[in-house]
């Protein structure tokens, strides 16, 4: 059987052909499809990053120091956090490629990825919370 390649599987090829060994993530749920293609591809290394700050700055470190480039895949509201390091990796002359998420159009309404608390977690919260008292009269005891 005949695997079809993605956008994903594409975008990530690209990249090792270009040179990029180590790819530095902090996605979100738009982004998993490409965090798959990152797992399937055996010549770029996924690692995992705690904010885009991080892995901006990891990246921009490593395309200094093994004179390589080096892949960010962050979410799209992460840009602002990464600005600074991106800043310097550019005014540095390092070879960092950013790949920004944005939010997915095609995710079903009731999905935990990306919805809100349902209705029925925020009944529970609100069951388990204690009602405010009435406030005591002014000057009573």
């Amino acid at each position: 059987m005949k695997m079809t390649l993605t956008g994903a599987d594409l975008l990530v090829r690209a990249a090792h052909d270009e040179g990029v060994r180590l790819c530095l993530t902090h996605p979100g749920a738009a982004e998993l499809p490409l965090v798959r293609s990152l797992v399937r591809e055996p010549g770029v290394r996924p690692v995992l990053a705690l904010c885009e700050g991080v892995a901006t700055g990891v990246a921009d470190g490593y395309a200094r120091v093994a004179r390589r480039p080096a892949m960010v895949l962050m979410r799209g509201p992460g840009l602002a956090h990464a600005a600074p390091n991106l800043h310097h990796a550019r005014r540095a002359y390092s070879s960092v490629v950013s790949v920004v998420g944005d939010h997915a159009t095609t995710q079903p309404a009731g999905d935990a990825r990306g919805a809100a608390p349902s209705r029925r977690s925020r009944r529970r919260c609100r069951a388990g919370t204690p009602r405010p008292r009435a406030s005591p009269t002014p000057g009573g005891t």
